[in-house]
């Protein structure tokens, strides 16, 4: 019982980073493992993109800088959540006849500068060349309802209600009004650049863009909106570098989401700027796995001493196999996963210890309770839930771990399924996207290697080919975990026995 005791005291964390954040900080400090020295680089380097597949800790980036910066003077750190951002509203800040995607860039300016003014005005060590018109412009930005941010939604609301035409050389002309019409957001952005491009101080101001896991959706507006966003936060990025002005805005975006937006530049920006989640480790060594590093951390700090956790507390094999290979084969590589892994393995082993069918009842449970509902969470925007737990329900009806695009199709056929050939190829398309499904290709003397997209993200998807259900899913599609389906002979990716 002293093992399981000290197994039980482990804080393995939450799924949602804010509220590790909230119940855990700790864990966000001193059990937290900063791939790529990623939270430096986001302060000090000229990286500002952060790409990772969902799980993958982004929003974990988040919540560590601002644990790291809430009591920082010289570090002024402004997080802004995009999870529930007004698109409708926000495509109408900028009126004008073209096409909103010619003027989504201009409203985002709008929007990101309005922060960074929130942000510069509380520096008390802020050098404004021109003090009267910085002083007056915040004024007037106070009058018209911008400052304080109440709130983006309301930012934005108030951004396309208001009408305003200031009275502070060099920067504006006119009077100051309010009616039925919009800002000249075009004219305000210019001359607030200008204004922002003259301020010093010795500190720092960063906006950290966070929340794209959730906009998914079919709506070309919101890609639209999301390609802009790139391309002016790349943009805003360059002009604040060259000019010598101490900001920056650092976004965190899905690979998946960012891989489908429309750009010329994409590629550019990716090289230059962009710093991506990749904790996949060959699976030859999979106890120096970076997510096991994050496992171990966590012990030492509820332990307090070194420990490694599947050594300690777990039997050397599972299924025949390394346990830290069979765990891991069991996610996608994502802290997510792993550590959610772990957590409902520790509440499985409360009653009567760590054995192994306490592990598996664990492994059972994750796939369950934790797995299928995340894979679903993942096809929303391509599908609705009913239509995802239909797809689920199908493939479980197939009682095979392994199949093909054909097989979905006569059996939606026979079993009167309310999804058709075009929904179930969309779902195929996401899954393999998000790694809930990967490709089987067969080699002679019978060899077989499993193709995951989380393990190569160009790995290319062949949907007329054999797909495997990610090992994750099978406890809850009732199918037997313990037996393995052949052997993967690449070196980049998994031996399934």
């Amino acid at each position: 019982m002293t093992n399981l005791n000290q197994f039980l005291k482990i804080n393995f964390g939450y799924a949602s980073a804010q509220q590790e954040g909230t119940r855990a900080p700790d864990l966000l400090i001193g059990g937290y493992l900063d791939l790529h020295q990623i939270c430096e680089k986001a302060i000090s380097g000229p990286e500002f993109l952060v790409l990772g597949y969902k799980g993958s800790g982004k929003s974990a980036i988040s919540e560590r800088l601002r644990l790291l910066h809430q009591n920082d003077s010289e570090v002024f750190l402004t997080n802004i959540d995009l999870a529930d951002f007004p698109y409708t509203t926000f495509s109408q800040i900028v009126p004008g006849k073209d096409a909103p995607q010619s003027r989504y860039p201009t409203a985002w300016s709008w929007i990101l500068i309005i922060h960074f003014l929130a942000s510069f005005e509380r520096d008390a060590n802020l050098n404004v060349p021109d003090g009267t018109s910085f002083n007056q412009t915040m004024s007037l930005l106070h009058q018209m309802g911008l400052l304080p941010i109440m709130g983006l939604p309301n930012l934005i609301r108030v951004s396309g209600e208001t009408a305003v035409k200031v009275n502070i050389p060099p920067f504006f002309e006119g009077q100051h009004k309010r009616q039925n019409s919009q800002i000249d957001v075009p004219y305000f952005v210019e001359n607030l650049k200008r204004l922002l491009n003259n301020l010093r101080t010795p500190n720092k101001h960063i906006l950290v863009l966070d929340g794209l896991d959730e906009i998914v959706t079919t709506q070309s507006a919101q890609w639209d909106s999301l390609g802009a966003l790139i391309f002016e936060v790349n943009r805003l990025n360059t002009t604040f570098a060259a000019n010598g002005v101490s900001a920056k805005i650092i976004l965190l975006c899905r690979t998946d989401i960012f891989e489908l937006l429309e750009g010329a530049n994409k590629n550019k920006i990716r090289q230059d700027s962009a710093i991506e989640l990749d904790w996949y480790s060959n699976p030859s060594s999979p106890a120096k796995s970076r997510l096991v590093s994050i496992a171990d951390l966590r012990a030492k700090m509820a332990l307090g001493r070194d420990s490694n956790v599947l050594d300690e507390f777990f039997p050397e094999k599972l299924f025949n196999k390394k346990t830290s290979l069979s765990l891991l084969e069991t996610t996608r590589h994502t802290p997510r996963d792993f550590l959610q892994l772990l957590k409902t393995i520790q509440n499985a082993c409360i009653d009567s210890g760590i054995n192994f069918y306490n592990i598996r009842n664990g492994l059972r449970k994750y796939s369950i309770e934790y797995f299928l509902p995340e894979i679903i969470d993942e096809l929303q925007g391509y599908v609705t839930s009913n239509e995802a737990k239909e797809f689920f329900r199908l493939a479980g009806a197939l009682r095979q771990r392994d199949f093909s695009q054909q097989d979905l199709y006569r059996l939606a056929v026979t079993d009167n399924s309310t999804l058709n050939v075009e929904k179930i190829d969309t779902i195929l398309r996401a899954l393999f996207e998000c790694s809930g499904i990967g490709n089987i290709q067969t080699l002679p003397r019978k060899r077989v290697i499993f193709t995951f997209r989380y393990r190569n993200r160009h790995t290319p998807f062949n949907i007329r080919g054999r797909m495997l259900l990610h090992r994750g899913l099978w406890g809850a599609m009732n199918l037997p975990v313990d037996q393995a389906l052949g052997r993967d002979v690449d070196e980049d990716t998994e031996i399934e026995s």
